[in-house]
């Protein structure tokens, strides 16, 4: 972890998802990110919900993850007090595992009880654009659909398994049906094969590979950007540039080469959590390196993913 004192400011966001929970001080850890702004900058955080009307309705869900999980609670009397005075917007993704997002910044008034807001903005481009959102499993995908479709520019949501209700506690996203396209055959044969097999990287790099191919090609035309994620866009990302359409790679996780590395110097500097690293099968690599390769933008989580994959050809 970075010494904030090598940290150089000012920044126009500072970005955590799920640390805040996990840290000695979450006061310290707020002060040192809202000192790192400059004016009217924002501060955007994500964590598991410690509000008490999540605790009423998801009481197993609630204990579950705060405690051991998540040593440092964070609920609304203190987040209320932390930034009284200030712009604070918060919001909830009821029943979803507890996530919760929160948004501050400074000199305005906004109705703190208002806990769906959350991004709440005009079309950021001013442009009617469409967007195509293609992922075959889960990770944020339901999230930024929905961002998106609050953006007014999500055209479609194509996912291996999702249900059109935000009620649902799993796999819910809040977008109209019509919007989301799903092929829950593909992602039930995927898992039983997975049970079955061994070798469940090629299960999965399969079930990417097929999910990439049944998206209609009118979607593709349709809409003017593309947006796949890591491991799954080889082909997505070639349909999109024969297409004409814009490309962007979310790139959620490490590198695989940059993670074998990491694994290794961590086995030599800490020998009693040595374990064996897993190697990426060389076609998956180069599909990976072929989506990097063709994505008109990449998206990463943090700097340490991005650095992991700058340069790489």
């Amino acid at each position: 972890m970075a010494n904030s004192s090598e940290i150089k400011g000012p920044f126009d966001v500072a970005f955590s998802a799920h640390v805040l929970e996990h840290v000695d001080s979450v006061q310290s850890a707020l002060d040192t990110q809202m000192g790192l702004l400059r004016p009217g900058g924002w501060l955007v955080g994500i964590s598991p919900n410690g509000s008490l009307s999540y605790r009423k309705m998801h009481f197993a869900n609630f204990h579950r993850l705060w405690g051991l999980v998540h040593p440092q609670l964070l609920d609304d009397e203190f987040l209320l007090n932390k930034f009284s005075g200030m712009d604070l917007r918060m919001g909830s993704i009821a029943g979803l595992d507890g996530i919760e997002e929160s948004l501050v910044k400074g000199n305005q008034n906004l109705n703190l009880h208002r806990r769906e807001l959350f991004l709440q903005s005009e079309n950021p481009f001013d442009l009617p654009i469409k967007v195509l959102l293609v992922h075959p499993g889960t990770q944020h995908a339901p999230r930024l659909a929905e961002e998106l479709e609050r953006q007014g520019l999500l055209h479609r949501f194509w996912t291996g398994w999702g249900i059109a209700d935000r009620r649902k506690e799993k796999r819910g996203v809040a977008i109209p049906a019509e919007k989301l396209r799903t092929r829950f055959w593909l992602e039930a044969m995927a898992l039983l094969m997975a049970r079955v097999c061994k070798g469940s990287d090629a299960v999965w790099f399969r079930r990417n590979a097929i999910f990439q191919s049944i998206v209609p090609e009118r979607e593709i035309r349709t809409a003017d950007v593309v947006i796949g994620f890591d491991t799954a866009s080889h082909i997505l990302a070639q349909r999109a540039r024969q297409a004409g359409k814009k490309f962007i790679l979310e790139q959620s996780i490490l590198d695989p080469e940059a993670k074998e590395e990491a694994l290794r110097n961590m086995a030599a500097r800490y020998p009693e959590w040595a374990g064996e690293a897993e190697r990426r099968p060389a076609h998956i690599l180069r599909a990976e390196r072929w989506e990097q390769r063709l994505a008109d933008r990449i998206s990463v989580p943090s700097a340490y993913v991005g650095d992991s994959i700058r340069g790489l050809s």
